[in-house]
């Protein structure tokens, strides 16, 4: 029992440590220059951490393995699939709120119907005006649980933790 307590604080710690790196990191990322997307250098093609904001209003975190790529993929049409922003603010402009693995509401189907490309084009558009904020984070643990703090201390509305259950 004695090596579990000592093995479950040498854990506990080393999380605590984990999370003030995040916190320190969180500050850094608010701080950091606010970028327009079209407008990401290639120095930015490493893993971290990003904050779409609107107006002053921080809106969506997320993370990834190179930052460039992934916004790019956020406000570019051709990239429709891989836009989860993008479709969480055509589903609040459409009140279609409920996302599907079924057929008839899945990704592909909404993008082949015209009215919901036309919105979906329009959001695009206007997450390409947003501003965007960065910070390299090298540790994919510490990149998960900064997206995670971010959103929650920050409450950015299109963030979602959930998963969709299929019913068959």
């Amino acid at each position: 029992m004695a090596a579990k307590e000592r093995k479950g604080g040498k854990m506990k710690r080393d999380f605590d440590e984990l999370m003030r790196q995040v916190k320190t990191l969180h500050e850094e990322l608010l701080s950091s220059k606010p970028r327009k997307p079209g407008h990401i250098s290639t120095e930015f093609e490493h893993p971290g951490v990003y904050l779409f904001s609107e107006r002053g209003r921080f809106l969506y975190a997320g993370h990834s393995k190179n930052m460039r790529d992934r916004i790019r993929q956020h406000h570019q049409p051709d990239r429709r699939r891989n836009a989860p922003f993008a479709f969480r603010l055509v589903r609040e402009v459409t009140d279609n709120w409920d996302p599907t693995y079924r057929p008839q509401g899945s990704r592909k189907r909404l993008l082949e119907n015209k009215a919901f490309l036309a919105v979906f084009s329009e959001q695009v558009h206007r997450i390409a005006r947003m501003d965007v904020r960065l910070v390299r984070v090298d540790d994919p643990l510490a990149r998960a649980l900064l997206e995670i703090y971010t959103s929650t201390v920050l409450n950015t509305p299109y963030n979602e933790f959930k998963t969709t259950q299929v019913n068959v």
